[in-house]
């Protein structure tokens, strides 16, 4: 199993997690972690970090204009 090395590596684990949970419960028990790893980030990794989970997750990421 990998090591969660930061808050970033640990948002992602969140958000993947969020993405493929089997229930709606269960997203949401997992993004009040995701939410309390974003805190320390800056808004640039939070956007990289959401890109990284969707293409993790074989999902595509589309640009917001």
């Amino acid at each position: 199993m990998e090591q969660i090395a930061n808050d970033y590596d640990a948002l992602v684990m969140a958000l993947v997690l969020g993405i493929t949970a089997p229930s709606e419960e269960d997203a949401i028990a997992v993004s009040a972690k995701a939410e309390l790893a974003a805190r320390s980030l800056t808004l640039g990794d939070v956007t990289r970090a959401k890109v990284e989970a969707l293409l993790i997750c074989g999902l595509d990421y589309e640009e917001e204009e």
